[in-house]
């Protein structure tokens, strides 16, 4: 499912259960496609949350709890910066962010970096 140009990568359950079977992640929940898309949620016993919603545009949405941390710093500015997030903002106890991608191995390496960092 490589993106040609003017093409975007089509999110289905299939692709998303796969992703999560590689990744040996979980979710608490995948809600089927809205008018966005999918919904998958995370949450751990440590009270840190992840929701990611694939767009139909292609795009990847996350949104991770901050409580945890305390703080956004530089280092997260260069985390978005090599996963190329396409923009970004901070909540109150949280940060959202959007990452376009390309194909499925980019699908999964942009997220078990974001896995790795804003929820393990």
């Amino acid at each position: 499912l490589t993106a040609k140009k003017g093409i975007v990568m089509e999110f289905t359950r299939e692709i998303i259960e796969n992703l999560f079977e590689n990744l040996n992640k979980t979710p608490q929940s995948i809600r089927e496609p809205n008018s966005h898309g999918f919904e998958v949620h995370f949450e751990n016993d440590y009270g840190n949350s992840l929701r990611i919603i694939f767009y139909r545009c292609g795009s990847i949405g996350f949104t991770a709890s901050l409580d945890y941390l305390g703080y956004f710093d530089a280092n997260d500015v260069k985390f978005f910066d090599l996963i190329n997030v396409a923009s970004w903002d901070i909540g109150r106890h949280s940060i959202n962010f959007v990452v376009k991608v390309k194909d499925e191995k980019e699908l999964e390496d942009v997220t078990r970096k974001v896995i790795g960092k804003y929820f393990d």
